[in-house]
């Protein structure tokens, strides 16, 4: 964890609010990561800490989510205009999707 970003963030030191705080992650995704602390009441907390980066990459994985449902959406349709030119009816692509 970067402690200058994590006290930038938190607007104060750490050893303020934290009793303890675990350098290891006790979890980690691609957004986020999470650590164990304890606060100076005593309260035992979990700690998310974003990745700086996270925007941008949820961004590009947007963009090629999107590309893909566009692929997708141009296949089906054109596989139900095949269907369709030969004389299959709605409910017969829908018992072939399934």
């Amino acid at each position: 964890m970067r402690a200058c970003r994590f006290v930038q963030e938190l607007g104060r030191p750490i050893d303020e609010v934290f009793e303890t705080l675990q350098p290891q992650a006790a979890a980690s995704a691609s957004l986020a990561q999470v650590y164990r602390g304890v606060l100076l009441t005593g309260e035992e907390v979990a700690v998310k800490v974003q990745r700086p980066d996270a925007l941008p990459t949820v961004a590009r994985d947007l963009v090629i989510l999107r590309r893909g449902i566009e692929y997708y959406q141009n296949t089906l349709s054109q596989m139900a205009s095949g269907f369709t030119n030969n004389g299959a009816s709605s409910d017969d692509i829908v018992h072939l999707l399934r």
